[in-house]
């Protein structure tokens, strides 16, 4: 039989891991990033306006979530930028 103060202590420490915000209790899921540059430089944009692979240009760079993104023009990295996750590929860019 568990006692009132165990089933108590139990409860409290699952009441407070709940409680925690989520960047305390887990670390954002890394981007796989070869020598730190994410796709390998092929901006994650053009999929959604061109529906194939480009190349992005060094010129147009940005940093999100420790690695490096690159896209062929100043207003496909800003519209990643305005919403990186709705345009980065799932799961971290694991393939």
């Amino acid at each position: 039989m568990i006692s009132r103060r165990r089933l108590l202590g139990q409860s409290g420490v699952a009441a407070l891991a709940l409680a925690l915000p989520l960047s305390v209790r887990a670390d954002v899921p890394a981007v796989y990033a070869q020598d730190g540059l994410a796709l390998g430089g092929v901006d994650p944009v053009a999929y959604f306006t061109v529906g194939a692979p480009v190349a992005g240009d060094r010129a147009y760079g940005l940093m999100w979530r420790g690695a490096m993104w690159r896209f062929v023009s100043a207003a496909n990295r800003d519209r990643f930028e305005m919403d990186p996750v709705g345009h980065a590929p799932r799961y971290g860019c694991y393939w």
